[in-house]
């Protein structure tokens, strides 16, 4: 669980019905029965898609990899 400046954000599932919310001041502690809550869906897969970023970077490093090598041979037949 953590918290940001809009609410709090739930990493695991949970029941909302189990859910106690309690307020504790220095003068008195009381539990909140009614509260508005707003289910988000966690997008940051969707954006950063880590298998295709790895594949892409494999195949830019053997790539380039792969040109040195065929450079250095062609100039050496010129």
């Amino acid at each position: 669980m953590s918290r940001n400046k809009n609410g709090v954000r739930i990493n695991e599932p949970f029941d909302i019905d189990n859910l106690n919310v309690t307020v504790t001041t220095p003068y008195d502690s009381f539990v909140i029965d009614e509260f508005d809550y707003v289910v988000i869906e966690d997008d940051s897969r969707k954006i950063l898609n880590f298998t295709l970023f790895s594949v892409l970077g494999c195949v830019w490093i053997y790539g380039r990899a792969i040109k040195k090598v065929l450079y250095m041979a062609v100039m050496r037949w010129i």
